[in-house]
């Protein structure tokens, strides 16, 4: 079988090819866009137009015309006997037939039917059994090329057309080439006209069927729209009480910003006994806010049963890379500075009083050592003790003596392991010696620690 199928388009002429699979389709010409059906080899169907009809299915009267009528031999007006029937020896020869003038080309060959054997038996000639077994054989033979014969004229009258679809059977590829003859000119055709419908006259109404007419409906308003409620305002969220950390540092940077002596008052510890001192000091000049100041909490040393809260905040002054501790206690009228340290440390008292400006005596917060003593030697220091103090400021190391053995010795040495400091508020003298030069001395432990006195 070719591998496609070459014809020419019964609408414009166009050379066109197909598919084997594809006999016998139904589409539009890729060319004129005509709907045409397309040759089935099998079916000996040309291409056509899809208005035109199939041709005709040719005659099959002629295909039974060559067949002689086969002859039926006279049997008398009764059956012979069973006997007779029985003792037949040989099958009656059928007669000669002569083929049939053009038969169809699908027709199977006659099927013959197998005789079933015989037990041999004398029987006379023309035997009426024999005749019978002949007429049933042409009567089969007659009833199966009837049955052909009706299937093939059924078959050329209604062709199978198969129905074509875009999406499963290809579009006939157009053939480039132009076909030999002149193209067969486009035919339209005009659809016959429709005849226009039968106009029925309008029943009649009878009144007693119609019903009375509704009366309008009034349309119903709107519904109003639901007043939406605004959502209450939120209730600002009160602030979180601060934390007692927070609370003395706000105390210290007020009591720090206060413009002078008598407003820094109000976040001093015991105001009763420092308001003089405090005006004391800004008589000679050093009062006012102090500006530029960075705070940072340094410790918070746990509290004793009863002792009130104590924060340690290191102060650091603009252009001070090194800043001193300052005290905030919490009292019953809230927290207050510790303004006794503050000006200890921030006017470097111990150094001042070392270097022997002042009064010869002075209590002073200082961290204790028990060391060895590098320094120079002087008559009578075999009889004493050198203990390291310094303020919580860098370079400021001195030595202080106390008398060996003596009772402030052994409380100092008791609260000092070697190397430990600890930190108590000692009294000092600054003892001047006959060759001018001066040595400290310690006489007296003010307070075991710096922890002030809350009253």
């Amino acid at each position: 079988m070719a591998d496609v199928i070459h014809f020419h388009c019964p609408a414009c002429g166009i050379s066109l090819r197909v598919p084997p699979a594809a006999a016998g389709f139904r589409g539009p010409c890729p060319r004129c866009r005509q709907e045409i059906i397309g040759p089935d080899p099998a079916l000996g169907l040309d291409a056509r137009r899809a208005d035109t009809p199939p041709p005709e299915p040719p005659s099959n009267d002629g295909l039974l015309s060559g067949l002689p009528a086969p002859a039926f031999p006279d049997l008398g007006d009764s059956p012979p006997p069973f006997s007779q029937m029985a003792r037949a020896t040989e099958p009656m020869p059928l007669p000669a037939q002569e083929p049939a003038a053009g038969p169809p080309a699908d027709l199977p060959p006659p099927v013959e039917a197998p005789a079933e054997p015989v037990p041999p038996a004398a029987a006379p000639s023309g035997s009426p059994p024999l005749l019978r077994t002949v007429l049933i054989l042409a009567c089969l033979v007659c009833a199966l090329i009837g049955l052909m014969a009706g299937y093939l004229i059924g078959f050329n009258q209604n062709p199978v057309v198969p129905a074509t679809s875009t999406k499963n059977i290809p579009a006939p590829a157009a053939d480039p080439t132009p076909p030999a003859g002149d193209p067969t000119p486009e035919v339209e055709t005009t659809p016959a006209p429709v005849p226009p419908a039968e106009e029925k006259p309008p029943a009649e109404k009878n009144p007693q069927s119609e019903t009375p007419s509704t009366p309008p409906v009034e349309p119903t308003p709107p519904a109003p729209e639901p007043i939406k409620e605004e959502p209450p305002a939120p209730v600002p969220a009160e602030p979180a009480p601060p934390t007692p950390e927070e609370s003395a540092e706000a105390a210290l940077r007020s009591f720090l910003a206060a413009p002078d002596w008598r407003a820094r008052s109000a976040y001093v510890l015991d105001p009763e006994r420092v308001r003089p001192k405090m005006e004391a000091l800004a008589a000679d000049g050093n009062d006012g806010p102090t500006a530029d100041a960075n705070l940072k909490v340094a410790a918070s040393p746990p509290a004793e049963p009863g002792a009130p809260r104590l924060f340690s905040f290191i102060l650091a002054r603009a252009g001070s890379a090194d800043g001193f501790p300052v005290a905030v206690a919490e009292t019953a009228d809230g927290w207050k500075v510790d303004w006794e340290t503050f000006v200890e440390f921030r006017d470097d008292h111990f150094q001042r009083f070392a270097a022997g400006e002042g009064s010869e005596i002075g209590a002073f917060h200082l961290l204790v050592r028990n060391t060895h003593y590098f320094g120079p030697n002087f008559p009578g220091i075999d009889k004493l003790t050198a203990f390291r103090v310094d303020p919580p400021m860098p370079d400021r190391t001195r030595y202080a003596f106390v008398a060996t053995g003596s009772d402030l010795h052994k409380q100092l040495a008791d609260a000092t392991e070697w190397g430990a400091p600890c930190s108590p508020v000692l009294e000092l003298f600054r003892k001047i010696r006959e060759d001018g030069n001066s040595h400290l001395e310690i006489t007296g432990i003010v307070a075991p620690n710096w922890r002030p006195a809350v009253h």
